[in-house]
């Protein structure tokens, strides 16, 4: 596709900035005039002239001399890319280059391309502790030289005067002997110019943006998620280092090496995830905890699941869900539908795997309830999960807030890279893990807790056992089934420092309410393999 003409065909109004939140500027290296920045042309489609560096950077195991800084989004070597519409990597063709942003910008209407080369101390001591830090494996790295190029407030070809823009940067970092890319987005809210088919007045939808690394032949590259597609607008928020907005990687090596995951066939997988090779979902592959190192093993997807395709990798789906309800004073709705009510003010377990599953993440969801004004009556008070080694509260009454390892943090929280994430939702704060586990609590006296059918017939606690059978839903640790709500709700307490809490009306039932003592239970049901009791 040929651009129109910018004199002939297209007027090209002066855009002002139309903000959509506060730049984050503290994941930003210093750039700009003040830090005698050079600037590359501002012009559609222009680059930088050739830049010959003062130590060769390693790409792809390629020594390069010089780079381009080139003003659609990408850092070259040995030619310009002045191509506006991305493509996905791998390319065909011999360019080799790193693309923190590649999409049609036109900084002759709005922003700055800034770059420069530096062995600032500064500069170099904080690059130095960004690769100690994501990197454990090279605890002495110091860093020599750094490369910074940053795209200013830049916004896209064809647009108007009230375009949004975008800001990110790319740092090349070395100690003479390891190289290593960071990228750095602080405010991204366009993807596409509008001679990519993108819209004139919003920069969106057409040919997205492509983010990643190509490196000039069919079996060298890596692409961020999200890249090509409509997500990537949300980069900002994404991460490899725990820091929404910040990628690094390793370059100087035969594949990609980004910081907490590993790379195959072109894409990120952090630490611990699980998925499958082949559309049948026949191999399942494992990110190890240690290293870019994947493992995989013969496996077919479980149970309710089913082969699908996510986000361009294969992945073993579950075909349904289903939803555990704590309210009122408080009422309990089991995943399969069975109600009753309990009074108890200690913490208990509502819900967690009954026993460990090859390629299934644990968790727990535990409830601490409390009197309110009547001593007969409980209500929630906090509901705490435990995922992928971190502990998350949700307390009574929380304005934005939540407790993660014993500290308040503010919403939104991601955490594991994006694995797990905490958010306002409504009146609700909702926990989401990429396994499929939402939790919400709306900080007063209604949670709920929604399951995939991956863990049919195996949930312990309050919750019961999601296998569409209510019948054994009021079951104890030892597999037998309660009685009482009484002797349910002892049987799934957990450590409570509340010295005071009891499980209900404790020793005096005849005070209570008749529907609080007895439940009127069907016959035990077990998994055939577990007749002498239910692992826990």
């Amino acid at each position: 596709m040929v651009k129109p003409s910018t004199h002939l065909v297209l007027i090209r109004l002066l855009c002002i900035l139309a903000p959509r939140g506060a730049l984050s500027q503290d994941i930003l290296y210093p750039f700009g005039q003040a830090n005698r920045d050079s600037e590359t042309p501002k012009m559609d489609d222009g680059s930088s002239p050739e830049l010959f560096l003062l130590m060769p950077f390693v790409y792809f195991n390629v020594p390069h001399r010089s780079v381009y800084i080139n003003n659609n989004g990408v850092i070259s070597f040995n030619v310009q890319v002045s191509q506006f519409t991305p493509e996905a990597f791998p390319l065909t063709d011999s360019r080799s280059f790193i693309a923190p942003f590649w999409a049609d910008v036109h900084n002759g209407i709005r922003g700055d391309v800034y770059y420069r080369e530096s062995t600032e101390p500064d500069i170099l001591e904080r690059a130095s502790q960004d690769v100690r830090k994501h990197f454990k494996n090279m605890p002495s790295f110091r860093a020599t030289w750094t490369f910074i190029a940053t795209w200013h407030h830049v916004t896209f070809y064809g647009g108007s005067q009230t375009t949004p823009v975008n800001t990110f940067q790319c740092v090349l970092i070395s100690d003479g002997a390891s190289f290593f890319a960071m990228f750095n987005y602080g405010e991204i809210t366009w993807s596409t110019g509008t001679a990519s088919g993108g819209d004139p007045l919003t920069g969106l939808g057409g040919t997205t943006a492509q983010s990643g690394f190509n490196g000039g032949d069919i079996s060298h590259f890596f692409n961020l998620p999200g890249s090509r597609s409509n997500d990537v607008v949300n980069i900002e928020l994404t991460t490899n280092v725990n820091m929404p907005g910040r990628w690094i990687f390793r370059t100087d090596t035969d594949q990609i090496d980004p910081a907490n995951g590993c790379s195959l066939n072109g894409r990120f997988y952090r630490r611990g995830e699980v998925f499958w090779l082949s559309d049948q979902c026949s191999q399942r592959c494992r990110c190890l905890d240690l290293g870019n190192e994947v493992t995989c093993q013969e496996a077919l997807c479980g149970q309710l699941e089913t082969c699908e395709q996510l986000d361009g990798a294969y992945h073993c789906q579950p075909t349904r869900t289903s939803t555990c309800v704590v309210f009122g004073d408080p009422h309990y709705h089991t995943f399969d539908g069975f109600l009753y009510h309990f009074q108890g003010t200690c913490s208990y377990l509502l819900a967690r795997p009954c026993w460990e599953v090859a390629g299934l993440p644990t968790f727990s969801v535990e409830a601490k309830n409390e009197n309110r004004g009547m001593s007969s009556v409980s209500w929630l008070r906090d509901i705490t999960v435990e995922v992928y080694g971190h502990r998350v509260t949700l307390p009574k009454g929380s304005l934005g807030t939540v407790q993660v390892d014993g500290l308040m943090n503010t919403l939104p929280v991601q955490l594991q890279l994006g694995a797990v994430r905490v958010y306002q939702s409504g009146v609700a704060v909702a926990l989401e893990a990429d396994f499929g586990l939402l939790v919400t609590y709306d900080g007063q006296h209604y949670a709920s807790i929604s399951l995939p059918s991956s863990y049919f017939n195996n949930t312990c606690g309050l919750c019961g056992n999601y296998n569409d059978d209510p019948a054994d839903d009021p079951v104890l640790p030892d597999g037998s089934l309660a009685e009482t709500v009484v002797e349910l709700g002892g049987g799934w307490h957990v450590e409570d420092a509340d010295w005071r809490c009891t499980d209900g009306c404790a020793h005096n039932c005849s005070l209570c309410d008749p529907r609080h003592r007895v439940l009127l239970l069907p016959a035990r049901l077990l998994r055939p393999d577990q007749q002498d009791g239910r692992a826990v």
